[in-house]
């Protein structure tokens, strides 16, 4: 057997996946809390301190959007990531706002982040941040990882500065953690036989939330413990049985030894497609969640 050959029996993603995954740059369009139904909308005005400081920490540059009908401040902590140059603000256009069109605020800047720098952006949503209640679902399906309590984050009082410092002098960490869980949704979609690849890559994210916790440990302010849902545009394989309809959830043992829980783990889920793009190795979608846990 070639080399090549070789390489491809032991990895069936090797000659197709990216190999720049740490040197990759990631960004994230954020929102102050906003909530769209189909006939109203409420917003709590400025970004979420605690979501912000979960995106300022994995993700190199973030964005913001804005709209000529509704003003709604960010706040002081936006204007200093502005004038450091990780925030841009996207400007959209609207002819007006009535029930059917509130997803207009923030949709579109997507969309156009999307098309400037295609597999870039990822779109931050859920209860601090932009949530659209009843969105119609796609055709196309969708597939979510889920990080349960294994994820350390800057407490919300923690200042930007000392999360800019640690960012520069830990880089891999923090990197390598989305990579590989997009190496993990690569397997699942490419893979005939997943079920075989889940453990082995299980294993390799569960050191990189490890490493991560490890490295909380430097840092001099109080850090939260937090999920991660990281969501895909594909079809789970019909090779993984039942779960090709249900949830595949396993334990992280190591991350819970560090964080005292004994229910941390990685979930892997299908569900409908939510927003529309074009294909992509990275996912669309990011989801935050935050526990009491404090270490």
């Amino acid at each position: 057997m070639g080399e090549a050959k070789h390489r491809k029996a032991e990895d069936p993603l090797y000659g197709t996946f990216p190999k720049n995954g740490l040197t990759q740059e990631r960004c994230v369009l954020i929102s102050a809390p906003i909530t769209i139904t189909d006939s109203s909308i409420s917003t709590s005005g400025r970004l979420d301190p605690q979501e912000l400081r979960y995106s300022l920490l994995f993700w190199d540059r973030l964005a913001i959007s804005s709209n000529n009908l509704i003003q709604i401040d960010p706040g002081p902590e936006a204007d200093f990531l502005k004038k450091a140059g990780i925030l841009e603000e996207v400007k959209i256009q609207m002819k007006r706002l009535g029930p059917g069109n509130f997803q207009d605020i923030h949709i579109p800047a997507f969309e156009y982040l999307e098309q400037q720098e295609p597999g870039k952006w990822s779109l931050a949503t859920g209860e601090k941040s932009f949530q659209w209640l009843g969105m119609p679902a796609g055709e196309a399906p969708n597939v979510s990882f889920d990080l349960i309590h294994a994820i350390p984050v800057p407490d919300q009082d923690v200042a930007l500065e000392d999360i800019l410092e640690f960012k520069s002098r830990r880089v891999d960490e923090r990197k390598r953690l989305l990579a590989e869980i997009d190496r993990l949704a690569a397997l699942v979609k490419s893979s005939e036989n997943p079920g075989a690849q889940l453990d082995r890559q299980k294993a390799i994210i569960e050191e990189c939330c490890v490493d991560l916790l490890k490295v909380a440990k430097e840092w001099k302010f109080p850090v939260r413990l937090a999920d991660l849902k990281c969501s895909y545009e594909f079809s789970l394989p019909v090779s993984l049985g039942v779960y090709a309809f249900g949830d595949i959830a396993v334990g992280m043992p190591f991350v819970g030894a560090l964080v005292s829980s004994a229910v941390s783990g990685l979930k892997i889920t299908a569900d409908i497609k939510r927003q529309p793009i074009r294909d992509r190795s990275s996912a669309y979608q990011y989801v935050y969640s935050f526990h009491d846990h404090l270490f």
